[in-house]
């Protein structure tokens, strides 16, 4: 599991294309701006400036690591959240599960 935000593009882009490539399930949120709707009824008002409040907001995982619940308040914690390595990937174990019972043999 991933977080990046639209002003960190390129980590977000990265992260996409990670999550493509891993093997097994992946998940990556992307938080945007949203000035059409929620810009409009709530401040920051703008593109620019939800941009701007977000980069503001965001910190790395790594960093959050050490800080407390009342310092994150508020803030957007970006990068690799979560991978398990451990699982296999679905459609492995179903090719496998398949090859088992002789499905498709026919």
């Amino acid at each position: 599991m991933a977080r990046g935000t639209a002003y960190g593009v390129r980590e977000l882009s990265r992260m996409i294309r990670d999550g493509i490539t891993h093997r097994g399930f992946s998940f990556i949120e992307a938080v945007t701006q949203c000035p059409t709707e929620f810009g409009k009824r709530n401040p920051p008002k703008g593109a620019v400036a939800m941009l701007e409040d977000m980069k503001a907001r965001a910190i790395g995982v790594k960093k959050a690591r050490g800080m407390t619940p009342e310092e994150l308040q508020g803030r957007i914690v970006t990068g690799l959240l979560y991978q398990d390595q451990a699982k296999p990937e679905f459609t492995q174990n179903y090719a496998h599960l398949l090859q088992r019972i002789g499905a498709g043999d026919e």
